[in-house]
């Protein structure tokens, strides 16, 4: 792949398109493999627009509202904590993106936290970026030098610091090489499964996480011969592609409620909702949950979200 940056097209939505949220720290809020923050501590608005740059091929860009000083980071995962790969000593790369109606100004660090952390390293110092009322392309060629990552790090991260109220982001690439070259789009397809190293739903893709409805669960145990009133669960749920890391489960019930699963006692009904559940022994490559106790039931079913962000 020539962009090492997942998801620079701004495709893929896992988590939402719309998201209003105070200033807590870096959290991936909506867009897949980009972080939000908005650092004046008021709720600030991070969305979808699909005003995009003319003839460059992006369905969609990033808009953040009612922020001040907002910030948007990408990261790029090491093959290996503490070890540079995939990035050469003493070599140029080219960071470019495309902003609207916002400046910003732009760092690049070494690290193992989304935006700070012990044993950060810096690669690149603020560079500043104009404002612009259309949309403009920006670039920046970065050397690795003589850099090399603290032994925990886990990632590089590229942070674009005072995102205006209103300003617009979209079509991120970082590539090898001094000079910036057109866009690599890639299918919908490939970018999705990329992103689900990092982070997978069993929501269909268009609805966000604590949605409500039953399309789309996944059962864990129990048979339809033995029902009972205690422990339901167990089994195993393959995930659609492995996961960097152990993920951390959330599940959601049919109302949508996060922690929550249904219990079924199979062919009578579904037995009760808003029923407590917990993961059981997750790993990078499947997850299963349990119901310790509830209405009569033989298996238990629930929506998930699988994290294992960086």
């Amino acid at each position: 792949r020539k962009n090492l940056i997942i998801n620079g097209g701004f495709d893929v939505w896992q988590r939402g398109t719309s998201s209003t949220t105070p200033a807590s720290g870096s959290v991936y809020r909506t867009l897949d493999r980009f972080w939000t923050l908005n650092s004046a501590g008021a709720a600030g608005t991070h969305s979808r627009s699909s005003d995009v740059p003319s003839g460059e091929g992006f369905n969609y860009s990033l808009s953040m509202t009612n922020v001040s000083g907002g910030y948007i980071g990408a990261s790029v995962e090491l093959t290996e904590t503490g070890k540079a790969s995939p990035f050469k000593p003493n070599t140029d790369y080219t960071l470019s993106f495309w902003l609207k109606g916002t400046g910003g100004a732009l760092e690049a660090h070494y690290r193992n936290a989304t935006a700070t952390g012990a044993n950060s390293t810096e690669v690149q110092s603020v560079v500043t970026f104009p404002s612009s009322v259309d949309w403009v392309k920006h670039s920046l060629t970065i050397n690795t030098g003589t850099v090399n990552p603290h032994a925990n790090n886990t990632h590089i991260g590229f942070d674009l610091s005072g995102f205006t109220s209103g300003g617009l982001t979209t079509g991120w690439q970082l590539e090898l090489g001094s000079v910036a070259t057109d866009f690599e789009h890639r299918s919908y397809g490939e970018e999705l499964a990329l992103c689900q190293r990092y982070f997978e739903k069993s929501y269909a893709q268009g609805v966000s996480p604590g949605t409500g409805g039953r399309t789309g669960m996944v059962g864990s145990g129990g048979t339809q011969g033995q029902t009972t009133t205690t422990e339901v669960g167990g089994g195993s749920n393959p995930f659609a592609v492995e996961k960097r890391t152990t993920p951390t489960m959330t599940y959601y019930d049919n109302a949508g409620a996060a922690g929550k699963v249904e219990r079924l006692n199979a062919g009578i009904a579904w037995s009760s909702n808003n029923v407590n559940g917990q993961p059981f022994n997750p790993n990078t490559r499947s997850h299963s949950f349990i119901s310790a106790s509830g209405a009569t039931a033989s298996g238990v079913y629930a929506h998930f979200t699988a994290d294992a962000e960086l």
